[in-house]
């Protein structure tokens, strides 16, 4: 989901881009804190759209009226708590994803709540930003989290749908393993005719390491027995190729297996969703942990450390740093990192001006992405990262009071593309520490 922010960092025309609202739901009976959250997301988050109520019972009305994206809820209220509410709406086949915001931190509450069905359980208090800062996350990835869940859903219909009207590569072998029949699509998998197939050994088509792979599995097969398997097939255009291969028996004279009936089913994109979906998910956990930590109000410092770990591990990159901006704006300071060469974290400095890529993140005000350090034409890798054989990266700003703290930046020896959701992340991240950096200066004043 996009901000405005980041169309203007873009320099997307506005009338342009297809804007999306969240529509948010939060329920408290107390109307300060409605009045407080509604102005806050509103004024920091301007597509997020938030309606209040002051009763569960008021809120289950609306919940019938309207359509939310997300519903936030205190725990305690008179006539219905945050936890029966839930109930009522998961029993109604509501799936609204659900996040109890309350002051109530029982353990046994949490676990209440989450056996309920709550995709989140935030604890009220602490430092406003950071505290609000947790509560819109927590709104964007239980929404990312039921979109993908829905997108994942449709996918796997729309690939049995698939699956039940075009064939998949489908043949019917001999117990030698002789082809007797193939359709069109295993033929053209392996570049022949249906007619060139038939007759064939499979060990003449399939390479032979699938070959040997399937006659040792069919070794154990007998009749009434399926056998599935998964088997990566011969590479197509430099890319390994999944495939969900179920063999069925045919027994001729019902306990002597004559034939086999082999369905491959590609399954690379559910691979590849699988991926996705578990990197996303480790990048979320680590963006909730972090800010876990800056409620807690661990030293900034400490909070550096944490979040270059996370993000080197999140990412899966070798190298991750904090460049802290110097008082006179002229350079940084490796104020934290992990990857580098031991002696640089606390010591290297890097130039603050465009010749950098983190001077030029501060001068672009916007996260820079890199696909090759190498033929970059926008500014100069500084020795920092070319010492290092740094190829592709990506930096954001990390804000501070008055003016940016630094830079949190992500880079890799591989070249790679860095995706949205990655962005996204690494600006999660960015705030978090933000917020934490805007704390410790409003304490020493």
């Amino acid at each position: 989901m996009k901000s405005l922010k980041y169309y203007a960092h873009h320099n997307i025309p506005p009338l342009e881009v297809p804007f999306i609202l969240l529509s948010v739901l939060y329920v408290d009976d107390e109307p300060s804190l409605l009045e407080i959250a509604s102005i806050y997301l509103a004024e920091t988050y301007p597509d997020i759209v938030c309606e209040t109520a002051i009763s569960a019972h008021i809120a289950l009305d609306l919940v019938r009226e309207k359509h939310f994206d997300a519903i936030v809820s205190d725990y305690q209220m008179p006539g219905m708590d945050g936890i029966a509410f839930l109930n009522a709406l998961r029993d109604a086949g509501d799936t609204t994803p659900f996040i109890i915001f309350t002051g109530r931190g029982r353990e046994e509450i949490v676990i209440q709540a989450i056996n309920s069905g709550a995709d989140y359980y935030i604890q009220k208090g602490g430092e406003i930003c950071a505290q609000y800062a947790e509560l819109e996350h927590a709104i964007r990835t239980a929404v990312e989290r039921k979109q993908t869940a829905e997108a994942l859903k449709s996918k796997h219909e729309q690939l049995t749908l698939i699956i039940e009207k075009i064939p998949a590569l489908l043949s019917y072998v001999g117990s030698d393993l002789r082809c007797l029949f193939v359709n069109r699509k295993f033929a053209e998998w392996y570049g022949l005719s249906e007619e060139e197939c038939i007759g064939k050994d499979l060990r003449e088509i399939i390479s032979e390491r699938v070959y040997q792979g399937l006659r040792e599995r069919l070794a154990g097969i007998s009749c009434n027995t399926d056998l599935t398997y998964e088997e990566i097939a011969e590479p197509k255009n430099g890319q390994p190729r999944y495939f969900r291969v179920s063999v069925i028996p045919h027994c001729c004279d019902g306990c002597t297996v004559g034939a086999f009936l082999i369905v491959a089913e590609e399954i690379t994109d559910l691979k590849r969703s699988e991926a996705l979906v578990e990197i996303r998910a480790r990048q979320q956990a680590a963006v909730a942990e972090l800010g876990r930590m800056a409620l807690t109000g661990v030293d900034v410092q400490t909070l550096l450390e944490a979040a270059v770990a996370r993000v080197a591990d999140a990412l899966g990159v070798e190298y991750a740093k904090v460049l802290e901006l110097a008082p006179d704006g002229r350079s940084f300071l490796l104020r934290a990192g992990v990857g580098w060469r031991p002696g640089l974290v606390g010591c290297a400095a890097v130039d603050a001006d465009v010749r950098s890529q983190a001077g030029y993140t501060l001068l672009f005000s916007g996260p820079v992405v890199v696909e090759d350090l190498r033929t970059e034409k926008r500014f100069f890798g500084p020795p920092l990262l070319f010492d290092h054989g740094v190829v592709s990266g990506m930096s954001v700003i990390i804000g501070g009071r008055g003016r940016p703290f630094g830079v949190l930046g992500a880079h890799t020896g591989d070249k790679r593309l860095f995706t949205e959701d990655d962005v996204h992340f690494l600006q999660g991240v960015a705030h978090i520490l933000a917020a934490a950096v805007i704390h410790s200066q409003e304490r020493k004043g």
